[in-house]
């Protein structure tokens, strides 16, 4: 976005106003970031059921077809023993010359084979009942998981709908916040040098503070845009693409695009003495980047995914602080 110039006259915003505005900005930033939260957790749980749910369609194809393979395996096994008992019996008959003496090796062949096929058709009736028992409960699983899977298909789209609101929310208030921190800086126009320490919050006064405030003056007229890996400009940015540029329009200072080379470039300063425009590390080496904008707070390009916001830079990763050193002209 190109840098706007506060138009000549314009009465600048309320302190009030503008702490009010980027406290309710911040605080919709926290809800947005817990809505986004909750619906990744529904979406990794949704992609486990699904895992699941293909897992017992295997499940089931692997129990239909050892069923189906015992079923064939018992198919065999009675066609073998009819054709035995039909050879013993006729090896017999032959034997006895087919008469009346044959008769009683008849009856006991017969209740033999009636037997075998007794104990045979018991086991194999246990066996097919076990096969339909664990079906029945693996499609009970399956159905289970499916309901829950639907569930969590309604809240994933409800939380779709709840963050998109959100993300609209918030792209209205960044032009609001940006709005009436422009107008509460009140520097005029590109090339005025002069900050009236009377016409800014007193959050963002300070000795000396014209470079960094018009660090801070030009980071945060990007509010709002989206963050790009390696880009810095002139509507995309990473956090040191952001940083870099920033402090090229403040006070021509040439940093390089790289975090931590931009901590080594910095004047290390204690967090009592950090004022709008120092810059805000992370990580060891620095990893990440802010701008300071008020006490606890900083402008920054966060991650993929994410725009340019104000954020809280009070969390474990941060690792110091550090102030763009100006060389007066001769």
């Amino acid at each position: 976005m190109p840098v706007l110039a506060t138009p000549a006259g314009a009465t600048p915003a309320q302190p009030d106003r503008v702490a009010g505005g980027l406290l309710t900005y911040l605080e919709l930033q926290r809800d947005l970031a817990r809505k986004e939260q909750r619906l990744e957790e529904v979406r990794g749980r949704a992609r486990t059921l699904r895992w699941q749910v293909a897992a017992t369609e295997h499940e089931l194809r692997r129990l239909r077809g050892e069923k189906r393979r015992f079923q064939q395996q018992l198919t065999e096994l009675v066609a073998g023993l009819y054709m035995m008992s039909h050879r013993q019996r006729h090896a017999a008959s032959l034997a006895a010359g087919g008469g009346p003496a044959a008769e009683p090796g008849k009856v006991l062949r017969a209740r033999y084979r009636e037997m075998a096929a007794g104990i045979v058709g018991e086991k194999s009736l246990r066996v097919l009942e076990a096969y339909e028992k664990a079906d029945r409960e693996v499609k009970q699983r399956q159905r289970a998981l499916r309901e829950t899977l639907q569930e969590l298909a309604d809240t994933e789209r409800k939380l779709e709908v709840e963050t998109g609101r959100l993300r609209e929310l918030e792209r209205d208030l960044a032009r609001d916040v940006r709005a009436q921190l422009l107008s509460q800086f009140a520097l005029g126009t590109e090339e005025d040098t002069e900050v009236d320490p009377s016409s800014i919050a007193g959050w963002l006064a300070g000795p000396d503070a014209d470079p960094g405030l018009r660090a801070v003056k030009f980071a945060v007229q990007q509010l709002g845009e989206p963050y790009v890996f390696g880009s810095a400009g002139p509507d995309t940015w990473d956090c040191s693409g952001l940083v870099k540029q920033a402090w090229a329009y403040a006070a021509g200072v040439r940093l390089i695009h790289f975090a931590a080379t931009q901590q080594a470039q910095t004047l290390p300063v204690p967090e009592t003495m950090v004022r709008p425009g120092d810059l805000v590390f992370f990580g060891n080496p620095a990893g990440h980047v802010g701008i300071v904008v008020a006490p606890g707070f900083m402008i920054h390009a966060p991650r993929t995914g994410d725009r340019v916001k104000i954020s809280s830079y009070r969390r474990q990763t941060l690792s110091g602080f550090g102030r763009v050193l100006v060389t007066s002209p001769a």
